[in-house]
């Protein structure tokens, strides 16, 4: 077999492609293998644990906070609800006052209209009697 450039430089360069493979894989195993290490003493540590659980202690009072808050709230939100139908049954309240009153002038004007005529009536009634009266002094007069 007779080896030319071109076979040689196909079969070197894959090798280096297969080299720089393994290398890559390698460098990543070794990055997955690394220990974080840090050297931070027991007194650092509780200093850390420490502010830790001053910050849980802040937001737990906050959390209870707002839980008050939201109470408040949904007291606040059933106190308006019901005063929202307060306020329609006003309204509804203040139709019907409205409707009545202008029954109550119709009435009025009725009453008003049937006064006149009652009034009329007794005028005449009186006239009639008057009349009878004069009729019957007549009648029973002796001629």
């Amino acid at each position: 077999m007779i080896a030319t450039w071109s076979d040689s430089d196909y079969s070197s360069s894959h090798e280096d492609e297969n080299k720089e493979i393994a290398n890559i894989a390698f460098m990543a195993m070794e990055d997955e293998n690394e220990v974080c290490s840090s050297s931070l003493s027991y007194n650092d540590l509780q200093n850390e644990y420490n502010e830790l659980i001053d910050v849980l202690d802040d937001l737990n009072r906050e959390y209870q906070l707002f839980k008050k808050i939201a109470k408040y709230r949904a007291k606040e939100n059933v106190e308006l609800k019901n005063h929202i139908l307060e306020i329609k049954n006003d309204e509804c309240f203040a139709e019907k006052n409205s409707a009545l009153e202008k029954e109550n002038l119709e009435v009025k004007i009725e009453i008003d209209a049937l006064k006149k005529t009652f009034s009329k009536f007794s005028y005449s009634s009186n006239k009639l009697d008057k009349l009878l009266e004069c009729n019957i002094v007549y009648l029973t007069k002796p001629i």
